[in-house]
C-alpha cells in the first residue's frame, strides 16, 4: 500500500531563498544524523518544523514543504510496520555479534551508517522514524500535543508526533512539489 504525505524541511535562513527554491532538498551530512546522511523531512505536522528552527536554528530559519510517497518496499518504516521494527531488532542483533556495537553509548546514527553499508538486504530509499521524546515538555511545552490516558500515569497519545522522514537520494520516494513555504517575507512577489 502507497500513500503520499507532505513533508516540511527546515532550514537555516540564508537570506537566499531563490537558491533554496532552485536547489532544494538540502542534505544533512551531521555525523550524529539520526537516521545516517540524507534529506531530512518532518511528515504532515507543520508545528514540528517550527519547533525544529526554533530550538535548533534560534529561530532564524525557512521552511519548505513537498511532497512523497510511503510504500514499505521503498521506506524502513518504524513508525507504520512493526515487521521493519523486527528487522531493524535483527540488524541490530546481527551486528552485536560482531560487536560493531560495544557499548551502550552506540547510537541509532552508527547503527544506521553500519545497515546502510554493510547489510545487503537493506535497499531502501528512506527511513521514516518517529524520537520518542524528541520535543522537551520542559524546553518546548508550546510545541507539545498529548493527551494522557489517565490523570496518574505517564501513557499518553502523541498527536502531533515528531516523526520524521530521511530521504537518502534527493529523488527518493517519489519526491515532488518542493516549494518555500516560510517565512511569509520570501513569498512575497518580489523574491520569485
Amino acid at each position: 500500500m502507497s500513500k503520499t504525505v507532505t513533508i516540511y524541511q527546515t532550514l537555516d535562513d540564508n537570506g537566499k531563498p531563490d537558491i533554496v527554491r532552485r536547489d532544494g532538498p538540502f542534505k544533512c551530512t551531521w555525523d550524529n544524523s539520526w537516521l545516517g546522511h540524507g534529506y531530512y523531512f518532518w511528515e504532515t505536522f507543520l508545528q514540528n518544523a517550527h519547533w525544529w528552527g526554533k530550538a535548533r536554528l534560534n529561530g532564524n530559519y525557512m521552511i519548505a514543504q513537498a511532497t512523497c510517497v510511503l510504500n514499505d518496499e521503498k521506506i524502513f518504516d518504524l513508525v507504520g510496520n512493526t515487521q521493519h521494527l523486527l528487522d531493524l531488532e535483527r540488524y541490530i542483533h546481527e551486528i552485536r555479534k560482531g560487536a560493531f556495537i560495544k557499548t551502550t553509548e552506540t547510537t541509532m546514527s552508527q547503527v544506521f551508517h553500519f545497515i546502510k553499508n554493510q547489510i545487503k538486504e537493506f535497499k531502501y530509499e528512506a527511513t521514516r522514524a518517529y524520537g520518542i521524546d524528541s520535543i522537551s515538555m520542559s524546553m518546548h511545552s508550546d510545541h507539545i500535543y498529548r493527551m494522557f490516558f489517565e490523570e496518574k500515569l505517564k501513557a499518553y497519545i502523541d498527536l502531533k508526533p515528531a516523526i520524521q522522514i530521511c530521504l537518502y537520494a534527493k529523488n527518493a520516494c517519489s519526491f515532488s512539489n518542493w516549494e518555500l513555504i516560510y517565512p511569509e517575507t520570501y513569498l512575497d512577489e518580489g523574491y520569485f
